[in-house]
């Protein structure tokens, strides 16, 4: 569960399009599978979906965001393990900006289908 104090929320707010001020690729690595992926949330949910394939335990999940490594799933945790500082609470920020871009583009999409 992530907690944002009134002060986080309101910078979220000023800053939900700096998400789109630049492109972020993603991408999801094991020993037999690489996908890219420009949103955070869609590489999660992918590297989520891949874990009950990881059964041994010299098998990993990876997420690099470009060339640096930002997550990673082995059977040796029980969680993921979030790599270096300040990573977690980016990629929880990202992953709330997503969230609201997405639920924004549904708005708008309902808005065009009344019309």
């Amino acid at each position: 569960m992530i907690l944002l104090n009134f002060e986080q929320f309101a910078q979220l707010e000023e800053d939900k399009n700096y998400l789109y001020t630049f492109r972020l690729m993603f991408r999801v690595v094991t020993r037999r599978f690489s996908q890219e992926f420009e949103r955070w949330t869609d590489a999660v949910n992918t590297a989520n979906s891949l874990k009950p394939k990881c059964k041994s335990w010299l098998e990993d999940i990876r997420i690099f965001d470009d060339e640096n490594l930002v997550w990673v799933y082995s059977l040796s945790h029980t969680y993921p393990q979030y790599i270096g500082a300040g990573t977690y609470k980016r990629l929880a920020i990202l992953f709330l900006q997503e969230a609201v871009a997405e639920e924004e583009q549904v708005v708008d999409d309902d808005d065009d289908n009344r019309i």
